[in-house]
């Protein structure tokens, strides 16, 4: 049964009457009661908003009044905003500019307003202390999800101050030392991400270095995933998709990674054969997303397509092994590093493991119900081409930007994984393959070939969360989007370790003990 439902947006007339018979005086007090509450606790806190009349005036008052406040000690406050009727990034800059927010930080926010889709999305603001967690939606979908309890509510029975459910919600839970295991694109994002939050990470992995597995590939590709019913794996790469998006532009903000050489946001065409097309055009007519999300292309800069395809406006490539050596950099000196490790099982002496080693994952933490199958991929690196996106689909192809003249094409898909060798044979599959979707290009000469493992869940979703083993947690079965599921782990994994992000049903999803 297809539940899918499009979205209903905002009216500006509407906004603007609510902006004009707002009361500013009534906005700040509340403000005031929700900070000054929030204030006591030296834990994260959850701020709960039901959208309704005044509530998003509301909001801005209160990232104000936090923004303003001296001694948040670097918490973050988390708030959960559920649109029944969802806001464009003009309209929610409208309202903002009236809470008397800095106007850079409104611009950013406004340029980072997630895409008009269904489901759960994320906008950081670190300049405010602020993370907000968005549902756009039906309102009764977006409660169910939401499954940490809120220390503040507002709602259309107005505001409701709560207390904390147990003493734990008083102060941040006692991790110090934190292992991850696996060097790869999962290891470090997860390593990253928690030297970004003040601990001390040690990465493990029995390589001689970082990005030896399949995350050392020359190039790779990201994307959201389209399915008519809008599916948990779907909702889940969209969302995905905007987090690597956002580390990769948060590292090149920092000097580690450089925008046209190391990744890049050409597009991604995703063709279809004559079997496929009429389905797939049918599928985008029923979801009915935005054009700057999806949309309909029969032929692109030169390209064509007999049958036409997908074209995802922001879908990119990255270099895999450039990702993880610029996280890794970013860590600075709370990352410490142990290549070439033999040890027969976990490390000892940390207050909680991440093991993220793909395939290898449950040798070293058994999860009952849990099981990875391997899956060998070759690609091919050849001369020319010089592609303007990203395709997929029919072939695989992805040239990369900058001096050098080479187009990665592939990948093989092939089980059961008897060695790991590179073969002539896959080099001409990948290669015939381009040739048939892409008649009118040519390739040059052969290069070179690599051969890794993508590591597989049953169910084609990645394995994130508690093990069942007390303090031991998976990161894993990443298969072939790795680089979408290495920038949603870290906060679903931050929750379990730090008790400092929200917890959502979508996240349950992906549980490791979800076939016990």
């Amino acid at each position: 049964m297809n539940n899918y439902q499009r979205l209903k947006t905002c009216n500006s007339n509407d906004l603007a009457a609510l902006v004009d018979t707002a009361n500013p005086a009534e906005l700040q007090a509340q403000a005031g009661q929700i900070v000054d509450h929030l204030g006591h606790y030296t834990k994260d806190g959850l701020v709960l908003v039901v959208q309704h009349g005044l509530s998003s005036l509301l909001l801005f008052q209160v990232f104000r009044l936090w923004h303003e406040r001296p001694l948040k000690q670097g918490k973050t406050l988390h708030f959960y905003l559920i649109c029944e009727q969802v806001p464009t990034a003009d309209q929610w800059g409208m309202l903002a500019q009236t809470s008397g927010v800095p106007q850079t930080v409104i611009d950013k926010a406004c340029a980072e307003w997630p895409p008009l889709t269904p489901g759960l999305h994320r906008l950081e603001m670190p300049a405010l202390g602020v993370v907000l967690h968005l549902w756009f939606g039906a309102m009764d979908a977006g409660r169910r999800q939401l499954k940490s309890r809120p220390l503040v509510r507002i709602d259309e029975q107005g505001l409701q101050l709560r207390q904390p459910a147990h003493p734990a919600d008083l102060g941040p839970k006692p991790v110090h030392r934190v292992a991850v295991l696996g060097a790869g694109i999962a290891g470090s994002q997860m390593a990253y991400a928690l030297c970004q939050k003040g601990l001390d990470v040690h990465l493990f992995d029995r390589a001689a270095g970082p990005a030896q597995g399949a995350s050392g590939n020359w190039l790779g590709a990201f994307h959201p995933h389209l399915t008519k019913d809008d599916t948990p794996l779907s909702r889940l790469s969209r969302f995905g998709h905007a987090c690597t998006v956002r580390r990769l532009r948060e590292l090149s903000a920092k000097g580690l990674l450089q925008e046209g050489e190391d990744w890049a946001l050409p597009g991604h065409w995703m063709t279809f054969d004559a079997a496929q097309a009429e389905k797939a055009r049918q599928t985008l007519e029923h979801l009915a997303f935005p054009e700057d999300v999806v949309q309909w292309k029969s032929s692109h800069q030169g390209l064509a397509a007999s049958q036409g395809g997908y074209f995802f406006p922001s879908g990119g490539w990255v270099k895999p092994h450039r990702w993880v050596q610029a996280s890794l950099q970013a860590c600075a000196g709370r990352l410490t590093t142990h290549y070439g490790y033999s040890g027969p099982g976990l490390p000892d002496g940390f207050d909680a493991t991440v093991v993220a080693c793909a395939e290898n994952s449950l040798n070293l933490v058994p999860v009952e119900g849990g099981r990875i199958s391997a899956v060998k991929g070759q690609i091919t690196k050849v001369r020319g081409a010089e592609l303007p996106c990203v395709i997929s689909g029919e072939s695989y192809a992805i040239s990369a930007s900058g001096q050098d003249n080479w187009t990665v094409v592939g990948a093989t898909y092939e089980r059961p994984v008897e060695h790991l060798d590179p073969t002539a044979q896959a080099d001409l599959q990948n290669i015939e393959k381009f040739r048939q979707a892409m008649p009118g290009l040519k390739l040059g000469e052969f290069m070179d070939h690599r051969a890794s493992v993508r590591a597989v869940w049953p169910d084609r979703l990645p394995a994130i969360g508690p093990t069942g083993t007390p303090d031991v947690y998976l990161a894993t079965a990443y298969a072939s989007r790795g680089l979408l599921w290495a920038a949603v782990a870290p906060p679903i994994l931050s929750h379990y370790l730090l008790e400092d992000e929200p917890l959502f049903a979508l996240w349950e999803r992906l549980s490791p003990l979800r076939n016990a």
